[in-house]
């Protein structure tokens, strides 16, 4: 997208690209910064590699502006990755996946705090999606081996999608809730 069109209009600067990607989606300030210094550069770095520099106090100016202005924000940046995955990921999985995109890790655990006080219910969602309906302990066609397997499958589910252990053994102790 960065090169000329098929009209023949000239490459998007900086600035045009940033934000022809905040149109999109929002960014944190470090995920936008990586992203628009993998962009090609119009004319070739030297050895010294002073283009280089010369791009990324552009792309440091860009981005001060943008904040400026209130297009650029790290804490709408991370509550918008919250509201889309939260309901299907556990709090661990969030955080990384915060901190992969740059975040500050104080912002990350400020913006994760109100997420603590529902994350049984949501492990409980997402194993139900999963999972369906609970079955039965008193079921006599699941020995306690089968048993076992079918608890350390759903516990591995819910580790992989960011649960705690703790939260994890919950759910699958105790699917229906009855442990409250």
């Amino acid at each position: 997208m960065n090169g000329p069109s098929r009209s023949g209009r000239s490459p998007l600067s900086l600035m045009g690209m940033a934000l022809q990607y905040l149109a999109r989606r929002e960014y944190g300030r470090e995920e936008l910064r990586r992203k628009l210094l993998s962009l090609p550069v119009a004319g070739a770095v030297d050895a010294a590699g002073e283009e280089s520099d010369a791009k990324e106090a552009e792309v440091d100016a860009v981005l001060e502006r943008l904040e400026q202005r209130g297009l650029l924000s790290d804490a709408r940046a991370a509550a918008s990755v919250l509201r889309q995955k939260s309901p299907r990921w556990g709090q661990a999985r969030l955080r990384q996946t915060l901190l992969a995109k740059g975040m500050d890790r104080e912002a990350v655990q400020e913006a994760l705090t109100p997420l603590q006080e529902t994350e049984l219910e949501r492990a409980r969602q997402v194993w139900q999606g999963k999972f369906g309906s609970p079955v039965s302990e008193s079921d006599d066609a699941e020995t306690p081996a089968e048993r076992a397997k079918r608890r350390a499958r759903q516990m591995r589910f819910l580790l992989s999608r960011g649960f705690s252990t703790d939260v994890a053994h919950r759910v699958v102790q105790h699917p229906s809730g009855d442990d409250d």
